[in-house]
């Protein structure tokens, strides 16, 4: 999407490899392990995970074994969640937006022959 990274994470465990799916803006502090996020049936020993991709809306596309199925991978979609400040606003917006929603749904619709007009009614 232009600011963010997708791929995989190679890290020792113990005695075990891992390979995580995970995304980064070009810092080590911006890491995300994405396998993290995954429901249970995927974390465990023998688990594993890729990123392959994102879009302009911050989605992922990837797989992960799915342990309770063999190990199969299994395609996996991770959205991103908006922030609280995003929250707020679009919360703060409502008001607005039904108060319009209420102006709009006064409007008349009036046909005459040959033309078409618009009354609005004031409360």
């Amino acid at each position: 999407n232009g600011s963010t990274q997708v791929g995989l994470a190679a890290s020792e465990k113990g005695t075990a490899f891992q390979i995580h799916a995970a995304s980064w803006n070009g810092t080590a502090a911006s890491f995300l392990d994405l396998h993290n996020l995954l429901p249970s049936q995927f974390i465990g020993s023998g688990a594993q995970s890729r990123a392959m991709g994102i879009d302009e809306f911050g989605n992922i596309v990837g797989w992960a074994a799915d342990l309770d199925d063999g190990g199969r991978a299994k395609a996996v979609l991770w959205r991103p969640v908006p922030e609280p400040s995003s929250v707020a606003v679009l919360a703060g917006m409502m008001p607005i937006l039904i108060f319009s929603g209420r102006r709009r749904s006064k409007q008349v619709q009036r046909t005459v022959p040959g033309s078409t007009y618009s009354a609005r009614t004031k409360p």
